[in-house]
């Protein structure tokens, strides 16, 4: 569905992406909260409030009613607890999805990057290095350097033009393969493909890597931000703002409290 909406314009889809976001999480929020108990909890607690402004010369009733808020408030986050839960794997994958499209920018074209290769434990990079292959446009400009330390292989790469390809990373006669893009934002893009489950979940637009001595190939694509109502933001700042307006805008149509 984002592959669908990449030539629609940043800002625009985001906004509309995150207004959706929002209103889910009412529903959610609706439909998995005590709604009742939670309108008599804050009715409670604003009676404690007066009740601590009326008998302000009593510390005796000071006390008790700080007591009784307290008590409320820490009832009210157990209500909250559920819905949170409730909506918590699903926003972390729509997260992961969403940076996808809108937190990285295409590799420039005229401007350096790199790629670089991480092996396991098992691989002694000092020895033979792996080779690097790159689509038409994109240019290796080095030879492979080795961080024997870090177990990594990096080569510095340049895009001539517009590039939607696939980099292949031969090792020991095997083949490994890292979609690269240079151009025009926004597009759906994944720094990293991984080999370990554990990892690929978070970067989960590429299949994982098979079976060897390498870890993940990451192409350093730059940070992307949006710009929107004449302010540039990090994407996750706009989605924050559009999403909560969008439920705070809609709460009372869906009779929802919080």
């Amino acid at each position: 569905m984002l592959r669908i909406i990449e030539s629609a314009p940043a800002f625009w889809s985001l906004a509309l992406l995150s207004a959706l976001a929002g209103l889910g999480m009412l529903w959610v929020f609706r439909a998995c909260s005590d709604q009742a108990a939670i309108r008599a909890l804050k009715r409670r607690r604003s009676a404690f409030l007066l009740e601590m402004r009326l008998y302000g010369d009593d510390p005796g009733l000071i006390f008790r009613a700080q007591r009784a808020l307290l008590s409320a408030n820490l009832r009210y986050l157990g209500y909250m607890l559920v819905p949170f839960l409730v909506m918590l794997v699903p926003m972390v994958l729509l997260l992961v999805q969403l940076d996808a499209l809108y937190g990285k920018r295409p590799l420039e074209i005229g401007k350096s990057a790199l790629v670089t290769v991480q092996f396991d434990s098992n691989r002694n990079v000092a020895g033979e290095p792996p080779r690097l292959e790159a689509p038409d446009g994109l240019a290796v400009e080095s030879p492979p350097v080795r961080a024997v330390a870090d177990r990594q292989v990096v080569w510095r790469v340049r895009p001539a033009r517009s590039v939607d390809g696939t980099l292949r990373v031969s090792v020991d006669g095997r083949g490994i393969e890292k979609h690269v893009a240079a151009g025009e934002a926004p597009r759906y893009l994944m720094s990293r493909r991984w080999r370990e489950w554990t990892d690929y979940f978070r970067e989960p637009g590429e299949a994982r890597l098979p079976a060897g001595p390498v870890e993940w190939i990451e192409v350093a694509y730059p940070a992307a931000e949006i710009k929107g109502l004449g302010v540039e933001m990090h994407w996750v700042i706009w989605f924050l703002l559009i999403s909560m307006a969008a439920a705070l805008m809609f709460r009372g149509r869906m009779k929802v409290t919080f």
